[in-house]
């Protein structure tokens, strides 16, 4: 490298960092200040995890105080419609004598942002899902309930990034990154402990 290309490497880095570090900008309308996130339907075959899921995505809404949550939709800009359409749970490891040890979980979502000052909807997502795995081996052993949570943190963090910035991360695990792959284990995915 010349020295002429490394001042300028150099010199670049800073703005570099710093334009990576900045803060995503909204891409909603300015009229919408505040939402409503009425408790998501459940077509899943998990009983109560509408209440979880509806939870998770009210606290990263309340977290980033970019949109006052209303408890009323009449009272809000904009509402968040959420129907949670499937849940699995799928074994990807097993010990030495065939005892399941670790599991896929994964949370399925439909979602729709609607502006309500001009009763348009601004945005329908019917792929979105919540991604995480556990393990009984873990110390303390991790539980279903615990990667319900992570699996609706996950959802929750894509949805705010859908809203606030109109886009979708779904590379979040590589492990886990076909979304229509319901089959359970892959290939790479069992390993025997």
């Amino acid at each position: 490298m010349h020295l002429r290309s490394k001042f300028w490497v150099v010199a670049l880095f800073p703005l570099l960092i710093a334009a990576d570090c900045r803060e995503a900008e909204l891409s909603l309308p300015s009229h919408i200040r505040s939402i409503a996130i009425p408790t998501f339907a459940n077509r899943s075959s998990r009983p109560g995890l509408e209440f979880d899921v509806t939870q998770r995505v009210l606290n990263e809404f309340m977290s980033s105080s970019k949109l006052a949550v209303k408890p009323r939709v009449e009272d809000a800009d904009a509402v968040m419609i959420g129907e949670i359409y499937d849940y699995q749970r799928i074994p990807i490891s097993w010990d030495q004598t065939n005892r399941i040890v670790q599991y896929k979980l994964r949370i399925f979502a439909r979602v729709e942002f609607i502006d309500r000052v001009n009763g348009v909807s601004v945005w329908k997502a019917d792929d979105l899902d919540g991604i995480t795995s556990y393990s009984l081996l873990a110390s303390p052993p991790e539980t279903e309930e615990s990667a319900i949570f992570k699996a609706a943190d996950e959802l929750a963090r894509d949805i705010t990034s859908l809203v606030y910035e109109h886009r979708q991360y779904t590379d979040d695990d590589l492990l886990f990154s076909d979304p229509k792959d319901t089959t359970g284990v892959r290939p790479g995915e069992v390993q025997n402990r």
